[in-house]
């Protein structure tokens, strides 16, 4: 099984920083980065089912296709049953937290920046360890 990490946010510099992050606390497959909610989407259109597990870290406020958007597509996609999304995200609005969770492949809403011990808290959930070395 294949484990793979997916970044997206339309803010370039929180790519860099986030991936960056994932990177050094032990991600088991470099993160792969996504300007637009779209984008992303597009790219598992083009993955073959029950091959990989995807663990997507999605930013809420972005142009064109929101955060809110692409989980509503996740909900009826091929491969929603091998996609973990960890919100991550500049609000601090708690109903946006309380609705996000109202996506069952939702695992969790993290403020910006991604810092190393919100990633040791979300090993915690299950199926989310196997994203990580050790």
């Amino acid at each position: 099984m294949n484990y793979k990490i997916l970044i997206v946010d339309d803010d370039d510099i929180a790519l860099f920083l986030h991936s960056t992050i994932l990177a050094d606390f032990g991600a088991s497959s470099s993160p792969e980065t996504f300007n637009s909610a779209f984008s992303a989407l597009e790219h598992l259109n083009t993955q073959g089912g029950g091959e990989s597990r995807y663990l997507i870290f999605l930013d809420i406020n972005m142009p064109g296709m929101n955060g809110w958007e692409f989980l509503e597509a996740l909900e009826t996609h091929p491969l929603r049953q091998d996609i973990s999304v960890i919100m991550l995200t500049s609000s601090t609005d708690i109903s946006e937290r309380h609705k996000s969770l109202t996506f069952d492949f939702v695992k969790d809403f993290l403020t910006k920046p991604l810092m190393d011990y919100q990633l040791t808290e979300i090993q915690t959930v299950q199926g989310i360890p196997s994203f990580f070395i050790g």
